[in-house]
């Protein structure tokens, strides 16, 4: 199909044309020498007719939930989403599902008629039928409503707006169906522009389209024709003159190509490429089967193709036309076709434009979108529905076989046809009346380039190579009628195996007998055959239902191997679908279960003394011949075939490589090299029927109605980092704006759930997409979502600041970069800080309450067991009291006794006559009297303030006179118990004539009146007391040495008695209060128990008081010796020193001798 071009340089108005200079001409010139030479190429022969090839097209499976389906503009933002302009509103497609455009200011758009779209970074511009243009923010989902105003002259100018581009300079320009307005943002406001050849005409001003050339040129279409408008100008004018080229060409669509050439398409009037630096126009050729009616074409988009070469689309009411970026060359015309489930769905395609991956999009009327994803390199699929092929694929396809020359015999249910790949032609493969009535279902060729056919009855067929009747044969089959001859295979030995429904039979070449074969047994062989491979051992492998048979070179039986029998288990479906020889000697053997493969070693067992067969599972009807080795199998691609609902057929290439159907390509070994999806090319045709090698670097692939043609070398396409965009925000259950570059999300306080949807529209359209996320802060590794959901869902998420981060991966593809949203939890109000700290400090408090609460119990209830303790304690004090005050009693007594005894003795001796009254008697009794007289005062003083100084009166005192009276006031006493009392004074009188002592002498006589009485009461009966009075001479006053200086002279008196003494340890204790020594001899028990043991604490008392010291010890009489020192009252240079009194009377004894 060679196009007709009219080329023609179309003549500018006079200013531009003045502009150029004549080099600008030669360039021109060079450029349209350069055009021809490509239009020449383009003239040769393909390898393959482009009218038998057909670009595959995928429907959205979301289109039956969009709203009417009248697609009218496209436009792609550049996170890839596609936005779908209808007579009813606007929708974004994700890639899986549309979406409404809803404003979030409640101005409706869901009635809007659109007729231009304009995605301008996060702002979508759409432009209406009859209310001006809107724009809405899509971060914000805010709108905008601009609608003519005659009385404004910075609205914009006309309700119809048609077209909406930015220039390089980011200014919008908006063309109306009343002029051109441009928009400022910083003003927002609209400045008109109008055409400079007639600006009242309606016609000139009345535009459908803008385009920016490469130098940054305005190109206009306008109802008069092409218009354009440089720099600087106020307004536009036409491009051509009257009786030009494009002069009254209504262009809907103007579109900047690659090469920097503008594409023109017309209403009715054809389509056009404009080189805008030369001025050159080229009208292109139209379909002739669009010739006779007209063709508006409303939309254009340009495609690279994987062998690189450029494809302009151009779609419009009559389908799409797919013309060479080059040449302008028509290619193809896709027209609607709903039988084709590969094919455009149909015929009004009003828009139509490519995505950054190089995927198609095209928006079909009553459908919706339809897209043509970038194809791998080598993928080729006949166009069935063709003119010239399309009664030949009306029927299933049973077999392909390869004549050469880029010729193929397809065998169908209706016919046979010869198929030429480069010329286009097809024609039935014989004009022989006699074959055209025979079903031909397989064909083989064989030396004498004869054809063989196999039949629907039984037959054999046989013709020329020019296609003319030969023969036909009926097979010796158990049955005919209705049996097919599917397999044929041709021996080395001039034989023909012809495989049937009913069996296997062998054909003689030379004289055209024919031999059935039989089982092992001998039995007739009438398996389903399936499938026929020889190898290089001219051994005839046949697949059949019940498992894999061979023939050996000149046998005619058949021996089976299957799952059961033969194989030990190792083959692992019976059904043998294909049998295929590698390079390598190996052969492969394809079931339902996948691939199995009988090494090249296990083929050699059936040239040696085979193995002993098993005979489990087996019978002698079954069996295989007992001369056959037991082969053993083993799995080929088997982790390739497992993912696989049925295996496909296999191809052996030339070089090594095997092709598993149409989607794997694997090496010798079954390690995959490549694999394809079904978006690059690959197509889901289902199994093949047959797959020939055409030649060294391609082969058919065919199924029961669809046809591929396949290079060896195609390879896998690059496959484009998949971007992820976030597609709904969600708190709850209500839709969150978010600014779709830089999202962030606020989680509020009371918000319990969030929850991110997301997609990769672009890549989706490129096959299966994987997608992950993973939420910083709170998952510790990357999350998969499924590819049906794509959705990230939080719930009870603890406050604070997270980073979501989102990928996306295509099929073989790595993963793209990450989206991030920032997700800022909001505390309650008691997850606050200051709640926190308000909340510790009252906890603070409260624990400072509850311990200072613990703290008075426990001292409440310290002093209640203190308390508790001191009524004990005083209880004891009471009861120590009671007793001391019981003893105190006795101690009285015992003190009052003693002058009391003293008086009542003297009165009594008196009575008797032993003692005469006279002055001394009386005296003595006087000053008994006295002594108690001052002991009731010390009892009255001690029982008012314990613990304080006895009351003294002290004065110098001569010890000598002071002694023997109370010697003499005892010695009545004494003399009741048969004791003696003596009395020595040892002092040296001439030192010390008269010794006297500065002391209370009241006192001094208690002391003395209670240590005799203790000597009267515990001294057995005839025992003796005595007294010495000396004092040592170290203790002697001397003359003073030195002038101020002085020395402490003192007296000892010693009191010893008889038996009985006290224990050694006691002696300590004799002085302690109420301390009363245990042994007493024959004393008055009565009496010493009536003891209160105050009597030596007290003269222990006094003694101290005086500055002196009273000790006991042991006395040689036997009894005790109490020795009393005080200080002598002679005066020397200085005061005598004194020992104080101790304060308190706290433990007391008393000597019990």
């Amino acid at each position: 199909m060679i196009p007709q071009f009219r080329m023609r340089r179309s003549p500018q108005p006079s200013a531009w044309f003045f502009s150029h200079s004549i080099s600008a001409g030669v360039r021109h010139c060079w450029h349209l020498l350069a055009m021809l030479f490509a239009f020449a190429i383009s003239f040769q022969s393909q390898a393959i007719d482009s009218s038998f090839l057909t670009p595959p097209l995928f429907q959205v499976e979301a289109n039956h939930k969009l709203p009417g389906k009248e697609v009218l503009k496209l436009e792609i933002d550049q996170q890839g989403f596609i936005w779908v302009g209808t007579r009813r509103g606007v929708f974004r497609f994700d890639g899986y599902e549309y979406q409404p455009l809803e404003s979030a200011n409640k101005l409706d758009l869901s009635k809007l008629h659109v007729r231009s779209l304009l995605a301008d970074g996060q702002i979508l511009w759409i432009g209406t039928m009859t209310q001006g243009v809107y724009r809405v923010d899509l971060s914000t989902w805010q709108a905008t409503h601009f609608a003519r105003n005659p009385e404004m002259s910075v609205s914009i100018g006309g309700s119809q707006v048609n077209a909406i581009k930015k220039d390089r300079n980011g200014k919008l320009w908006f063309a109306h169906d009343r002029g051109l307005d441009s928009w400022s943002e910083q003003s927002a406001q609209f400045t008109p522009y109008l055409s400079l050849d007639k600006p009242d005409d309606r016609y000139h001003n009345y535009l459908l389209d803008i385009e920016f050339d490469a130098e940054g040129k305005l190109w206009l279409s306008t109802a008069m024709g092409l218009a354009s408008m440089d720099k600087g100008t106020a307004g536009f004018r036409l491009f051509a003159n009257e009786g030009e080229m494009l002069h009254r060409v209504v262009l809907r669509r103007l579109y900047l190509a690659s090469d920097n050439r503008l594409w023109l398409t017309s209403q009715n009037q054809g389509s056009y490429i404009l080189s805008p630096d030369s001025g050159l126009v080229l009208q292109l050729d139209q379909d002739e089967g669009n010739a006779a009616h007209k063709v508006i074409n409303t939309g254009i988009a340009e495609t690279l193709e994987a062998d690189g070469s450029r494809r302009i689309w151009l779609s419009g009411t009559k389908g799409v036309e797919l013309r060479d970026g080059k040449t302008g060359k028509l290619i193809k015309h896709l027209q609607g076709n709903l039988l084709d489930h590969h094919g455009l769905a149909g015929d009004v395609v009003y828009s139509i434009t490519s995505s950054p991956s190089g995927t198609l999009w095209l928006g079909v009327l009553g459908v919706g979108l339809q897209f043509h994803p970038p194809q791998a390199q080598g993928f080729s699929l006949i166009d069935r529905f063709a003119p010239a092929l399309k009664e030949l694929f009306s029927s299933n396809i049973h077999q392909l076989l390869n004549l050469g020359a880029d010729e193929l015999l397809v065998l169908t249910e209706q016919q046979a046809s010869r198929v030429n790949l480069s010329t286009g032609l097809t024609a039935p493969f014989s004009d022989d009346i006699k074959v055209q009535q025979k079903l031909l279902v397989a064909a083989i060729k064989d030396q004498q380039d004869n054809f063989w056919f196999g039949g629907d009855s039984g037959n054999l067929i046989t013709t020329s190579a020019d296609g003319h009747w030969r023969n036909e044969l009926q097979l010796p089959l158990t049955k005919n009628d209705g049996v097919l001859v599917k397999s044929l295979a041709l021996g080395q030995e001039q034989e023909l195996w012809a495989g049937s429904d009913r069996g296997l039979v062998r054909v003689s070449l030379d004289n055209l007998s024919m031999s059935p074969l039989k089982n092992a047994d001998g039995s007739r062989f009438i398996s389903f055959v399936r499938c026929l491979y020889l190898d290089e051992q001219n051994r005839l492998w046949v697949g059949t239902q019940g498992g894999l048979g061979l023939v050996m070179p000149g046998a005619d039986t058949v021996n089976l191997f299957s799952r059961e029998q033969a194989t030990d288990g190792s083959l692992r479906h019976n059904q043998i679908n294909q049998i295929l020889g590698d390079s390598q000697g190996n052969l492969l053997i394809t079931h339902p279960e996948g691939i199995d493969r009988l090494s090249s070693s296990e083929l050699e067992k059936l040239t040696v003394t085979p193995e002993p067969m098993s005979s489990s599972g087996s019978d002698k009807s079954s069996g295989p011949d007992k001369n056959v080795a037991v082969l053993r199998f083993s799995p080929f691609a088997n982790d390739i075939t497992a993912q696989m609902i049925q295996p496909a057929r296999l191809v052996a290439l030339p070089t090594g490589q095997l092709w598993l159907g149409n989607t794997h390509l694997l090496d010798e070994n079954g390690l995959l090299l490549a694999q394809f999806g079904e978006r690059e090319g690959a197509l889901d045709l289902g199994w093949s029927r047959s797959s020939p090698l055409l030649d060294d670097h391609s082969f058919a692939y065919a199924s029961n109605n669809s046809m591929q043609l396949i290079s060896t070398k195609a390879r896998p396409r690059s496959i484009p980092d998949a971007t992820v965009a976030i597609t709904q925000i969600q708190l709850g259950s209500v839709d969150m704006p978010f600014d779709p570059l830089a999202p962030e999300l606020v989680v509020g306080a009371d918000d319990q759930r969030f929850s991110v949807r997301f997609a990769s529209p672009d890549a989706s359209s490129l096959g299966k997409v994987d997608y992950r996320y993973r939420l910083d802060g709170y998952d510790n590794d990357w999350l998969a979502a499924p590819e049906d959901i794509r959705l990230a869902r939080y719930t009870a998420l603890p406050p604070g600041e997270y980073r979501l981060h989102l990928q996306a991966r295509a099929r073989g593809g790595d993963w793209g970069p990450e989206l991030l949203l920032n997700v800022s939890k909001a505390p309650k109000y008691y997850q606050t800080l200051w709640f926190q700290l308000l909340m510790a400090t009252l906890l603070l408090a409260l624990l400072y309450g509850l311990f200072r609460w613990r703290l008075a119990r426990a001292r409440a209830q310290q002093l209640a067991q203190f308390e508790h303790r001191d009524a004990l304690r005083k209880a004891e004090m009471l009861s120590e009291l009671m007793e001391q005050k019981n003893r105190m009693l006795a101690e009285v007594g015992h003190d009052l006794r003693t002058p009391l005894a003293m008086i009542k003795v003297q009165l009594e001796a008196m009575q008797d006559g032993l003692l005469q009254s006279s002055d001394a008697t009386f005296e003595s009794m006087a000053n008994s009297l006295g002594n108690l007289n001052r002991m009731v005062g010390d009892i009255v003083q001690l029982s008012a303030e314990e613990g304080t100084n006895l009351a003294m009166s002290k004065a110098h005192l001569k010890l000598l006179p002071l002694i023997e009276e109370q010697i003499t006031g005892f010695r009545p006493l004494m003399a009741q118990k048969g004791i003696r009392v003596s009395f020595s004074n040892s002092c040296q009188p001439e030192l010390l004539p008269e010794p006297s002592v500065f002391a209370d002498k009241a006192r001094l006589e208690q002391v003395l009146g209670n240590l005799l009485k203790n000597s009267y009461k515990y001294t057995n009966h005839g025992g003796q007391v005595q007294l010495l009075l000396a004092t040592p001479p170290s203790h002697l006053p001397q003359e003073p040495q030195i002038s101020g200086a002085s020395q402490q002279a003192w007296i000892t008196l010693r009191i010893d008695d008889s038996a009985p003494g006290v224990a050694a340890e006691e002696y300590e204790r004799l002085f302690d209060r109420l301390y009363r020594a245990s042994n007493t001899g024959d004393a008055d028990k009565a009496e010493t128990a009536s003891g209160s043991g105050l009597g030596l604490w007290i003269c222990q008392s006094i003694i101290r008081a005086h500055g002196g010291t009273i000790t006991a010890s042991p006395s040689p009489l036997g009894g005790v010796a109490i020795e009393i020192q005080l200080p002598l009252s002679i005066p020397v240079s200085a005061k005598q020193p004194s020992l104080p009194a101790t304060g308190s009377i706290t433990d007391t004894s008393e000597h019990n001798a």
